[in-house]
Order: C-alpha cells, then structure tokens, then sequence
C-alpha cells in the first residue's frame, strides 16, 4: 500500500509562521498571530495618513477606532496598526516620538494616542474655533436638517460641553429656530 500525503494547505502570502516576534516602531513586539491581524487589517483599511491639513484628522481617527474596534483590537493593537497607515509627515512624527520616548516605556494605549495624534494634527486654536462655532450655533434660516448636520459635525468637537446624551439633545433643541421649538 502506498503512503498517502496530505496536500500542503497554502497560506496566503504575507503570512508569518507561528512563533515569529517582530518589533514595532515603539520598540514593543508583536506576535505572529497579531502580525496575522496586521495582515488582514492592511489588506482590509487601506487609508493612510500623511499629515496633510486636507484630510480632517479627526474623521481619520475616528474610522480608524471604528474599523479596530470591529476587528476587536483597540487596546492590544490599535496603536501599532494605525502608526502602521501612517505615511509622510506624520510617520516622522511618530517614529521622532517613539525615538524620544524613554526605553522600557510601557506600550501606549488608544486613548493616548488619539490625544497625541489630535493635539500635533488639530491644533488647540482650530479646536477653539470649532468649540466656539458650536457655542454660537443657530438654526436662524436653514432648515433642520442643514442644522442637524452642522450640529453633529462641531459637536464632535465640543465633548466636554455636551458630555451626555441628555445634554446633546438639549443643545439641539435649544438651537433650534423658536417656532420649531
């Protein structure tokens, strides 16, 4: 009787066999099976950001915690993956801050790097030009929508002013133009 072999399954290209490390730009290492993800996230996000004022850094952020989160790695790699899509400007950025960070420095989490990322990307004074348009926003003589839509985008960056649900609701309506009230 003849033996009988089994047909290598074959991986897709770019796949790392387990029990390879690789090292980030932070000086933390990454699993093979986190490279695995890394893979697939490159193949499914294929935005990048390169620092341009063009691109609104915000909308960029957000899409970028939108799709790790689907992929439920916010925490263990969201960090590695988005400096990952970073290109031009904003790769030096981030490879002159890993440089500059202590060594042994504990990897950073989401939460600091969207705050990093926002404060070199969105500077303080456009940031106080968006929460001071929100402030003084108004239906006047647009219609609600138009309102609505103008509403939710500065309200992303007034957070700390309307903190709640509640809060956003009573906002909007307090916006609104009196007849509709």
């Amino acid at each position: 009787m003849a033996p009988q072999f089994q047909t290598p399954v074959a991986q897709p290209v770019g796949v790392v066999p387990p029990g390879v490390v690789a090292q980030t730009d932070d000086g933390s290492t990454m699993s093979s099976e986190a490279l695995w993800r890394l893979y697939r996230f490159t193949k499914l996000f294929t935005t990048t950001y390169g620092g341009k004022a063009s691109k609104d850094p915000k909308d960029y952020l957000n899409s970028f915690h939108e799709f790790l989160r689907n992929m439920g790695i916010v925490e263990t790699n969201g960090v590695d993956f988005a400096a990952f899509r970073l290109s031009g400007s904003a790769k030096k950025w981030w490879r002159v801050y890993c440089l500059a960070r202590p060594a042994g420095s504990p990897s950073l989490t989401w939460d600091k790097f969207s705050q990093l990322f926002l404060e070199k990307y969105l500077p303080i004074t456009q940031r106080e030009d968006y929460r001071r348009q929100f402030e003084r926003l108004q239906q006047g003589s647009i219609t609600v929508t138009q309102y609505e839509t103008i509403f939710v985008e500065l309200a992303r960056h007034a957070l700390l002013i309307i903190p709640t649900e509640k809060e956003r609701v009573r906002r909007f309506i307090e916006g609104l133009a009196q007849p509709i009230r």
